[in-house]
């Protein structure tokens, strides 16, 4: 268990799925803040620092990969993950254009839960 908590932004419409996440982060000692949309994700990821970014390709109001382009504006340096079932070549390499640092395809929360510790060290 990490000695310092991490903050995580996770951006994901399926509920349970957030739920899920949030839990799983938690109990890996992270302070997590999960929204369900763009939106809020753009708005929360501008007002705050986070350690990490964990990001759904498809949202209700916006792709992740449109959203992590938009965080690059700002953020160079976050690592931003992204998680998602959308497993088609074209998804990733959407996501590898997005200057996302990772794709992770959902269900594998082994596979996302490594790359958190690779990230945050």
């Amino acid at each position: 268990m990490p000695t310092t908590s991490r903050r995580i932004l996770c951006v994901e419409d399926d509920e349970d799925t957030r739920v899920m996440l949030t839990n799983l982060l938690e109990r890996e000692g992270h302070y997590v803040i999960a929204v369900e949309d763009a939106t809020m994700g753009l708005v929360v990821a501008q007002s705050q620092p986070f350690d990490l970014l964990i990001i759904d390709l498809w949202l209700p109001d916006e792709n992740g990969d449109k959203l992590c382009l938009k965080v690059r504006k700002f953020d160079h340096y976050t690592p931003i993950i992204i998680y998602s079932g959308a497993v088609h070549e074209s998804d990733q390499q959407n996501a590898q254009l997005s200057e996302a640092d990772a794709f992770v395809a959902k269900p594998n929360v082994d596979e996302l839960l490594e790359r958190v510790k690779y990230f945050l060290g």
